[in-house]
């Protein structure tokens, strides 16, 4: 690989902590919502469950939880596919977003959805700009390895 400009370094970099943090923040939220739901519903919505949310705030941790250990593990094991995986990520916090903000509460109590959905753009843009996500033969490499070999 030819050596990064600045950009790239600061992309690699956020590429790197954004892995990092997205998967611990998400798995972080998941065992609050475990372990807490009503208190967990006020990071979630702005404000305390019902009795008749909580199921639902447990479901919220059981797909942060999900998508906590799935960035982790790609993160890991193929980081190139961060690059696909990140923005369907980034459709969470942006429902959570309209979500919170359509069923009655502030801006200030959404603003850690925004916040989270802002960061997860950020990552998303510097999966994009990291070249050592780069696949060396193409977007094809981790589904079909020879598919750039000519069959001849």
């Amino acid at each position: 690989m030819a050596r990064m400009t600045w950009l790239q370094q600061v992309a690699h970099a956020l590429t790197i902590a954004g892995s990092a943090c997205l998967s611990a923040g998400l798995i972080v939220l998941s065992f609050m919502a475990f372990a807490d739901p009503q208190g967990a519903a006020v990071h979630y919505a702005g404000v305390a469950a019902s009795a008749s949310a909580v199921p639902y705030v447990i479901a919220m941790g059981v797909r942060d939880l999900a998508l906590g250990l799935a960035t982790m593990v790609l993160a890991f094991k193929v980081p190139a596919a961060m690059r696909f995986f990140a923005p369907t990520v980034l459709v969470v916090p942006i429902g959570d977003v309209v979500t919170t903000l359509t069923h009655g509460t502030t801006l200030l109590q959404a603003a850690p959805h925004i916040l989270g959905t802002a960061g997860v753009a950020v990552f998303v843009i510097a999966t994009w700009l990291d070249p050592a996500l780069d696949f060396p033969n193409g977007l094809t490499e981790p589904f079909a390895k020879d598919a750039n070999r000519d069959s001849t």
